[in-house]
């Protein structure tokens, strides 16, 4: 096992000086951390996407007639069920 769980994977045949194995270890990790960050990136985008469609479907369904007649009911039962609460 290398570095933080990683399998080390060393180039040639007898082994690289020191050096060079810090090296290579460290250029893994770097590659490593790019992919991480372009992945993170994709799904912040992807959230971000998703959030928006939630408020358009939010935004839609409270237009709606039903959801306007029915807000007096809801407001009430959020106040019956906050009495209830000791």
């Amino acid at each position: 096992m290398g570095i933080g769980g990683l399998v080390s994977v060393s180039a040639g045949g007898g082994g690289a000086p020191g050096a060079q194995k810090d090296s290579e270890r460290q250029a893994e990790l770097d590659a490593l951390r790019e992919s991480f960050h372009a992945e993170l990136a994709r799904k912040a985008a992807r959230i971000a996407q998703l959030e928006q469609h939630v408020d358009e479907v939010t935004r839609n369904f409270r237009s709606t007639l039903s959801w306007r007649v029915t807000a007096p009911l809801r407001a009430a039962a959020r106040i019956a069920r906050a009495v209830r609460r000791p």
